[in-house]
């Protein structure tokens, strides 16, 4: 398992991360080694930062729940003498078990993302870097008019970025918009067409994404299709959210009173409480890892920036 220490200088470490980072931007060569690192912990088919686990609080209340519910069933086999319960209890403990190591990998992934993002940090300011990339508003992506580098754009730069700002709003693109691009990008200077080529393959994998906003349900519903006019996309809470921390508040409740009302119940309403705590914590998760519009457009507008100055399109 690669292991993110600190080297000093900081500036030197990006080049004993990798045999062929030499060329690679500090900050990049340590977000790779990061995203190697993060495959050992969450597995190959979990790799895409964008897949959001289950958190730590979600583990660790399924599993509080579970430890409430098997001591339930095993004073049940003991009061009434009845092996079912007993096996009821031995299932629960077993999926306890699971969720138990889940938990455990879910903390030590935690701490690593945390000692990346410290040194990332720290790397970022012995750089003399924003840690942080500043946000852009969609007004100012890089096809828009109103870009301040705009005067530097080539005029392919600026029949692309045209078509693009023209069709900004669509989800998908027909088939002459594909050939006025590919002409533009053939009639180009061959030392642009490089950059066209990617900047085009840039946003093809933006509409993708997008696109995935619309198609899949309930998840991506709340999203309209366009933009409203600021250029945002508004985020509503999910029904679903509501019902399930409506259900946790009334049986975390429902787990009070019966705990309050009689002391011999105290098992049976620490179990309710344990399942309003899973429901409440299924709507946190609900929301959390409800897919970002917003976000994904914001990591868009940051890879066209990242793209021009890759290639040198301007001066900033």
């Amino acid at each position: 398992m690669l292991e993110l220490t600190t080297i000093d200088p900081l500036t030197d470490q990006a080049v004993r991360f990798e045999p062929n980072s030499e060329a690679l931007d500090p900050l990049d060569a340590l977000d790779q080694q990061w995203e190697q690192e993060r495959i050992t912990y969450v597995g190959e088919h979990n790799a895409d930062p964008r897949i959001k686990l289950a958190s730590i609080p979600m583990l660790g209340a399924l599993l509080w729940m579970l430890l409430m519910f098997g001591a339930m069933a095993v004073r049940e086999a003991i009061n009434q003498v009845d092996l079912r319960f007993l096996l009821v209890s031995l299932v629960l403990v077993g999926l306890g078990v699971v969720l138990s190591f889940g938990l455990r990998a879910g903390i030590r992934l935690r701490l690593a993302e945390h000692r990346y993002l410290k040194q990332r940090a720290a790397l970022a300011k012995a750089l003399n870097r924003p840690s942080k990339p500043q946000q852009l508003t969609p007004k100012q992506r890089i096809s828009a008019p109103t870009n301040p580098y705009a005067s530097q754009w080539t005029a392919a730069e600026q029949q692309i970025y045209a078509l693009q700002e023209l069709h900004y709003a669509e989800l998908k693109r027909d088939k002459h918009y594909h050939a006025s691009i590919q002409r533009i990008i053939v009639d180009a200077p061959k030392t642009e067409q490089a950059y066209l080529t990617e900047l085009v393959q840039l946003e093809q994998r933006w509409l993708n994404e997008r696109l995935r906003y619309h198609t899949i349900k309930p998840y991506y519903s709340a999203h309209p299709e366009r933009p409203d006019e600021d250029g945002a996309y508004p985020i509503r809470l999910e029904l679903n959210s509501l019902l399930a921390f409506g259900a946790g508040l009334g049986l975390a409740g429902l787990g009070i009173w019966l705990a309050w009302k009689d002391s011999s119940a105290l098992l049976n309403g620490m179990s309710f409480i344990a399942m309003g705590v899973v429901f409440i914590t299924v709507a946190w998760e609900l929301w959390r890892t409800k897919p970002n519009l917003q976000q994904a457009e914001q990591r868009y507008l940051q890879q066209q920036y990242a793209l021009a100055q890759k290639y040198r399109r301007f001066n900033p």
